[in-house]
């Protein structure tokens, strides 16, 4: 309580919970501000050093807003909405959703068994700066001892349409949505495979774990990679690993992997491995896809291999269909009938080839070419509604 307020600790909430107007510190320890927007007297709510909430509300407006730091739980974990504190113990792993300096962000809690994924995502994270608009942006990480246990906290932005797998379950797409998520995500996808050298250097990044619940939609249906806990590294020739066995989701593994045939020194070997996955999240957006040329294809028929393995398969059983019998997922015969699935098609192919050295380096190149296939159809169309509509008044 004796501790020095500076103007950086304050956050207003004149206009509403947190809405960030300018404010200054008065004089006095009295945790309030003065916001110079409103003129109104704010409580001090926000304690930067510590990143802990200490009240909210608005003297002036007579109002207080009860939000806890850490309040309520994601929207797409089925947890109880409860008026945790900021570092009760009952808050649990998994992913949260919070508000940090005046914004609602996602806490993703890791408990001290994974210190070991935790240390290597946010090393991922802040040495390396990735900053790209379809990478999942990072803000902060924080240890907290909630007396009982030590919790592992990463702190990134919020999205609130959840992971693509989320978006996917609930809500069917258009072409033009499909082709703006798979343009992102193949932008985000070769941004992380890229060595770039010079001030803004960054090693050339694996995923190793990508699948649809590793992608975040956006606001405006774009996409960003999320989940870097298993990300490879490779700058000046040299391979930075995190200290887990863990492979990857088992359903997206390529068959190299699957067949145990690693070969965990080239950087080389964990691209493809991504690519092959690109291929079958590429897919899943493909079977939720709406179009002329037939309907979007259910959900439960849209989890790759779905008609093959069981909901949790094993190694052994994705050996057996994708190593094996040389098995991929089935395509829907009307994409054949559509120009924009009809490419989007090829590209799966290509990215799940048996082959490694056959798959994409990058699917961005492509991606992009499909969207201009997409604006190109679009001016006709317009084109031809405008005629119509000239033919039509001179008719009459």
């Amino acid at each position: 309580a004796g501790e020095e307020i500076h103007d950086s600790d304050l956050i207003c909430n004149c206009n509403g919970p947190l809405c960030d107007a300018e404010i200054v510190h008065l004089l006095g320890n009295d945790y309030r501000g003065l916001c110079r927007a409103k003129q109104g007297r704010c409580f001090k709510v926000f304690d930067e050093h510590h990143s802990y909430r200490m009240s909210v509300g608005c003297v002036d407006r007579k109002e207080i807003y009860p939000i806890p730091i850490f309040c309520l739980p994601h929207p797409k974990y089925h947890m109880s909405c409860c008026n945790y504190s900021f570092c009760d113990e009952d808050i649990t792993m998994g992913v949260w959703l919070g508000a940090w300096k005046g914004d609602l962000v996602a806490v993703k809690i890791f408990s001290s068994r994974d210190e070991g994924a935790w240390s290597h995502e946010v090393e991922t994270f802040q040495i390396h700066m990735l900053h790209h608009p379809n990478i999942l942006q990072f803000y902060a990480s924080d240890r907290k001892d909630t007396g009982s246990a030590m919790q592992l906290w990463l702190i990134t932005e919020y999205h609130n349409h959840g992971s693509l797998y989320d978006y996917l379950s609930n809500t069917t797409i258009t072409l033009m949505t499909l082709v703006r998520m798979i343009r992102g995500i193949a932008n985000g996808l070769s941004y992380l495979h890229t060595e770039l050298m010079g001030i803004q250097k960054k090693p050339a990044i694996a995923h190793r774990d990508i699948k649809s619940k590793n992608v975040l939609v956006k606001a405006d249906l774009s996409c960003a990679i999320a989940d870097l806990g298993l990300a490879v590294r490779y700058e000046a020739g040299h391979i930075s690993l995190p200290n887990s066995n863990k492979c990857g989701t088992v359903r997206y593994l390529p068959p190299e992997i699957l067949d145990e045939k690693v070969e965990s020194t080239k950087f080389e070997f964990y691209r493809t491995a991504d690519m092959y996955a690109i291929g079958l999240v590429l897919w899943e957006m493909a079977r939720r896809t709406t179009c002329p040329a037939g309907p979007a294809s259910p959900f439960a028929e849209s989890l790759p291999y779905y008609d093959r393995v069981s909901r949790d398969p094993t190694i052994r059983e994705m050996r057996e269909v994708v190593v094996v019998q040389g098995i991929r997922p089935y395509e829907s015969p009307h994409w054949q009938n559509d120009n924009i699935l009809c490419d989007v098609a090829r590209v799966m192919r290509e990215c799940w080839s048996a082959n490694p050295s056959s798959r994409f380096t990058s699917v961005a190149s492509r991606a992009n070419g499909i969207a201009g296939k997409i604006r190109f159809a679009s001016r006709v169309v317009s084109v031809t509604l405008t005629r119509t509509t000239f033919d039509m008044i001179n008719f009459n």
